[in-house]
């Protein structure tokens, strides 16, 4: 039997997990649209702030996936085709189709922005993944303050 889960955060891999504790022969793959490694989401606003490095980030060692068996895919899920049981997914810009006999969709919340004149401005940021926050840090060295929109964990923290 193969699982495919999709989302890498800590419901995806808890689900992974429980999987092969009791599945011990399936097939299981994890799919995200991240390219990094799974990490704490919630120590994300410690990132930015440099009181933890990106590699004490990591959720699981190094070599966890190979350990329990579970594979690995980075992609964008574009269509989920359920009574198919495919998922259509682009992978480095080419399509491709991948199989299942059970999916799991672990992706989270996602990040909205308001509807306001100005929300497209470079300096207007989602704080959601590592790329977010990369993507912040990148501008925080020319900033002179910053406002927070949102009161979710991240925004609190940040």
């Amino acid at each position: 039997m193969k699982h495919v889960i999709i989302g890498n955060g800590i419901a995806g891999l808890s689900a992974a997990e429980t999987i092969r504790q009791n599945r011990g022969q399936d097939e299981i793959l994890v799919i995200s649209n991240e390219k990094s490694p799974p990490y704490w989401r919630a120590s994300l606003s410690k990132y930015i702030t440099g009181v933890i490095s990106q590699e004490k980030m990591s959720m699981k060692p190094e070599g966890w996936f190979e350990k329990l068996r579970i594979q690995q895919k980075s992609a964008k899920v574009e269509k989920i085709q359920s009574d198919q049981k495919k998922l259509e997914v682009t992978i480095e810009g080419e399509k491709q189709e991948i199989s299942f006999d059970r999916l799991c969709i672990a992706t989270g919340a996602q990040p909205n922005r308001l509807s306001i004149p100005g929300n497209d401005l470079p300096q207007v940021h989602l704080f959601r993944s590592m790329d977010d926050a990369d993507a912040l840090l990148k501008g925080l060295d020319e900033a002179k303050q910053m406002v927070v929109i949102g009161g979710g964990v991240l925004g609190m923290e940040a």
